[in-house]
This record gives C-alpha cells, structure tokens and sequence, in this order.
C-alpha cells in the first residue's frame, strides 16, 4: 500500500535537514545520511501521521489551492508535491486544515487534524512526504 507520511516540524529543523550537495549545489530538503525519507519516521514517530495514497489522489484538487513548498523553503509552489516533498509554513497549517475536515471520514484524517492543531498552537510547519 502507497502512503504519504505528514509531519510536524518548525523552520529550524526543516534548515537543519536541508543539504547543499557539493557537487552540483543542488539543495535538498534531506541529510544524504538521511535520503530515504522513511527513515525520518524514527526521528518524528510521535509526530508522524501516514495517509493512504487513495485519500490524496481522490482529493489532489483540494489541496491544489494552498501555499507550500516543494522539497525546499526557496521553492514555493502550491498543493502537496506527490512524488516530494511539501513544507507547510505555520501560517498555512489552517488552510490544510479546512480542507481536512471536508474529509474527516477518511482513515487516519482525525489524527491529522490533531496534529494540524497541535502545529497551530505551537506555530510550526507541517511537512509531507509524497510516494
């Protein structure tokens, strides 16, 4: 089964996985150490929440409208990034949110809009994990 993992994050986190590859100065948003984003799973399990693909294929067009970011916070964009990386800065976690509750029903989407919440109240960023 294909899932896409979201986690909660603040910006300082997000910079300190952030890596410049020396070779061609191509930035990623992970650690070579780290490249295989499951792994991050183990640093961020408590706050961790994994989605079934069919949610987020069946509901890409409702995601489209918010702010994000693809793999790195200079590359603004819009939607989740299926194949990537999406950053969600804090002042946009809301508008993820009131697309959740259209879904509410859907497995697992309660404990995102937890978390969601929780991201709310702390201002921090959540992060999605495409397949």
């Amino acid at each position: 089964m294909l899932i896409h993992d979201f986690i909660m994050s603040d910006r300082e986190e997000i910079l300190k996985y952030t890596y410049i590859d020396p070779d061609d100065n191509d930035i990623t948003f992970l650690n070579p150490i780290m490249a295989e984003h499951r792994k991050l799973k183990k640093i961020f399990s408590k706050r961790c929440i994994s989605i079934s693909d069919d949610i987020i294929l069946d509901n890409v067009e409702a995601f489209a409208h918010i702010p994000t970011y693809w793999d790195i916070l200079d590359n603004k964009e819009q939607g989740l990034f299926y194949h990537g990386i999406t950053i969600i800065e804090a002042e946009n976690v809301p508008e993820l949110v009131q697309v959740l509750l259209t879904l509410e029903d859907k497995p697992k989407i309660k404990e995102l809009i937890k978390l969601c919440n929780i991201a709310i109240d702390e201002n921090k960023y959540i992060v999605h994990f495409g397949i």
